[in-house]
């Protein structure tokens, strides 16, 4: 079992260098890291970002890039081996490792509770969480958006029995609630932010509910071998998560470009993001194990997970 080390600084090049017991050792092996990915500001801004690809060339390694399309498949992938690191959020990690996938939680954003909520229509008569009691309510299933729910109603007297689940994937349940199919929607951003410019209201979020983070990994033999390019990941992700937090308006042209999305709407997105990822500390462990002890309560996992033990310890890997 792998220890937990918590730890807050970010680290720089030279840092990241002296990881390695021999940095020119890396540089003759020639490998290539591949990141798998889906769109999202933070990665995609890595992705262009030639610092970041000198940096690994330094080390020894080229860059190869894998779009996914939802969190489980890129996990899964991390988990075979054909990626080496990637991005995902926090339900999808946990099913991964409670199916035993070998991967490493490496870094965290700060909680972002805002980005993910109970949408209405704005004549539907539902101004609070009460009211979904017998509503039918349109959510992924075994997502973030199906625990947001569960927590929201659990807050309030309700269960799962007391409403009408809808499971649908974001695109056709945003159709559904447009054409009031559906009495509410769980999402997370970017849905969340476009169905409001719409209207739509917001009855909760996961303010004091649910923590809602980006999370990122690396397969668990890939972490072991070669820990320098799992801390240059990680040291590039901070500095380009930096330059977000001052000045979103070139990450939001990069996903205006990627998604279709208007650049304004995607700055209002990730004003209310975290993108500046550090290693993972108690805190981000401890929402994580209570959200897969309650998932497991509610019968939506069959084995109990211990997040602690899928943390990589850097400390230890880079002695």
């Amino acid at each position: 079992m792998r220890k937990m080390a918590v730890f807050g600084l970010s680290f720089g090049v030279a840092v990241v260098l002296a990881a390695c017991n021999d940095p020119g050792a890396a540089a003759e092996k020639g490998e290539t890291v591949t990141i798998g990915y889906q769109k999202g500001a933070l990665t995609l801004s890595l992705k262009e970002d030639e610092a970041f690809a000198r940096t690994m060339a330094d080390l020894g390694y080229s860059l190869e890039w894998a779009e996914f399309n939802t969190g489980s498949s890129t996990l899964e992938a991390l988990g075979s081996g054909s990626t080496d690191l990637a991005n995902a959020g926090d339900t999808p990690s946990i099913y991964a490792i409670a199916n035993r996938q070998p991967i490493d939680y490496i870094a965290a954003t700060d909680n972002a509770p805002y980005s993910e909520g109970i949408l209405v229509r704005p004549d539907s008569g539902i101004d609070r969480v009460e009211d979904l009691d017998g509503k039918r309510i349109a959510f992924n299933r075994a997502s973030i958006s199906q625990y947001l729910l569960y927590k929201a109603l659990d807050s309030v007297g309700l269960t799962f029995a007391d409403i009408e689940p809808v499971y649908l994937g974001p695109a056709d349940a945003n159709l559904a609630f447009e054409q009031g199919n559906v009495d509410a929607w769980v999402t997370w951003d970017p849905y969340l932010a476009v169905s409001e410019e719409k209207g739509n209201h917001v009855i909760a979020t996961a303010d004091g509910l649910a923590s809602y983070r980006s999370f990122y990994f690396a397969n668990s033999d890939f972490a072991d071998q070669h820990p320098e390019a799992v801390l240059a990941y990680v040291e590039a992700l901070q500095r380009v998560g930096t330059t977000i937090e001052s000045d979103a308006s070139e990450a939001a042209a990069i996903m205006e470009k990627a998604t279709g999305l208007p650049q304004d709407t995607w700055i209002g997105i990730l004003n209310r993001l975290d993108h500046v990822p550090d290693f993972i500390d108690e805190e981000a462990v401890f929402d994580l194990q209570e959200q897969a002890d309650d998932l497991m309560a509610i019968g939506l996992l069959e084995d109990e997970v211990s997040i602690v033990d899928y943390v990589w310890d850097r400390e230890e890997e880079s002695e």
